[in-house]
This record gives C-alpha cells, sequence and structure tokens, in this order.
C-alpha cells in the first residue's frame, strides 16, 4: 500500500490503519474473552447454588441429630418406665396376671370395693396406620366387681390416672344387682407390653450407639 505524498494525508491514513487495528484487536479479543468471562459466571453461580446446597444438607443434619436426640430421650423414659414401674408391663414367672391383679386389688383396696374376678383376654395388636411394626402389643384382662355407681367412677378414675399408657377399653354395668344391693359390673383393663423380649434389647442398643 502506498501512502499519500503530503505529510498531513500520511499522518490521517496511518492514524486510519491503526484505529482499524485496534478495532479488529477489540472485536477479535472480545470474542475470544467473552466464553471465558462467561465460564467464569457459570463457575461462580455453581458455587453459589452449591453453598445453598451445602447450607440445606447441614441444616437437615441438625434437624435430624435434633430428632434422634428426642427420640434417645423418650427411648430411655420408656425404658426407665418399664424397669421401674408397671407402665408397660412386664412378665412375672412368664405371666402377665400377676401384675396385673395386683395394681387392680391395689386400687380396688383404697376403694373398699370387692373384685369378683379377674381373667385374662387375649392379647391384641395396637392400631397402626401405618406399615411400621409396632414394638408393642395390648395385654388385656376383664374384672368383675360389685360396687355403687359412684364408687365405680372414682375407682376406673383411680385406676386410669395411676398409668398414663393404660385404658379402660369397655364396661358393661348389669341390668341387676348384686345381694347387696350394688351393681354387677365388668370392665377391661389393657396395659402395653413388648412385642417380643428381643425388642426391648434392639431399642437399648440403638439408644446408645446413637
Amino acid at each position: 500500500m502506498k501512502l499519500p505524498d503530503t505529510k498531513k494525508e500520511r499522518i490521517q491514513t496511518i492514524a486510519l490503519i491503526i484505529i482499524g487495528i485496534v478495532f479488529v484487536i477489540y472485536v477479535s479479543g472480545s470474542y475470544a474473552i467473552k466464553p471465558i468471562i462467561n465460564k467464569r459466571t457459570e463457575q461462580l453461580n455453581r458455587i453459589e447454588e452449591v453453598k445453598s446446597e451445602i447450607e440445606m444438607v447441614q441444616n437437615v443434619i441438625r434437624i435430624v441429630k435434633s430428632s434422634q436426640r428426642l427420640n434417645n430421650s423418650v427411648v430411655a423414659e420408656i425404658i426407665q418406665l418399664t424397669e421401674t414401674s408397671n407402665y408397660v408391663m412386664k412378665a412375672r414367672l412368664g405371666n402377665y396376671l400377676i401384675g396385673a391383679t395386683e395394681i387392680i386389688e391395689t386400687v380396688a383396696k383404697r376403694h373398699e370395693i370387692e373384685i369378683t374376678s379377674i381373667r385374662e383376654l387375649p392379647i391384641t395388636d395396637v392400631p397402626n396406620t401405618n406399615k411400621a411394626r409396632n414394638p408393642f402389643r395390648l395385654y388385656n384382662i376383664r374384672v368383675n366387681i360389685e360396687c355403687g355407681m359412684h364408687d365405680l367412677i372414682s375407682l376406673l378414675k383411680d385406676i386410669e390416672e395411676s398409668n398414663p399408657y393404660l385404658s379402660i377399653s369397655a364396661i358393661e354395668i348389669m341390668g341387676g344387682v348384686a345381694s347387696s344391693g350394688e351393681h354387677v359390673t365388668s370392665f377391661s383393663v389393657q396395659w402395653p407390653i413388648w412385642r417380643d423380649d428381643k425388642t426391648i434389647t434392639t431399642i437399648m442398643k440403638s439408644s446408645e450407639e446413637a
């Protein structure tokens, strides 16, 4: 390329050439740098996403640990109640009737109510709305007594208040009266019992390991 003869024109031509070269370099640089900038932006965005995911996981872990501590506390309480009281009935000499009879007779004696008979009913499963295997079953007895209505109400109230896990599942007041003039009444009592001997051992072990 031949430059103009005059100095002024040569300077203008050279200036235009330089501007063109700078423009080409700028455009080329923009196309070359833009993917790098985009990649960097994507990396920064992904880093923020990962940080959010980590925070979410940490929150879940904290919730799980808190739930586990609460669960361990409940399990420990249940085990303690099983070992130190009859809240969860334990078998004596291979059966539950001894302990159940002792509890009912002790309460009835406080109210001076005569118990005519206590008999066992079939052990039943706890009503369960989910598919998880319930660690408890229900031990049932039928109690026959003779007493007035006021004494009956007091007795049943005392029995239920003696154990938060016990329930009176059925009451039947006969049409006639006993020779003493008192009502002949029958009622059923339920206690939770461990499903089997291995259940409490498994729960205690998992509680200790948690």
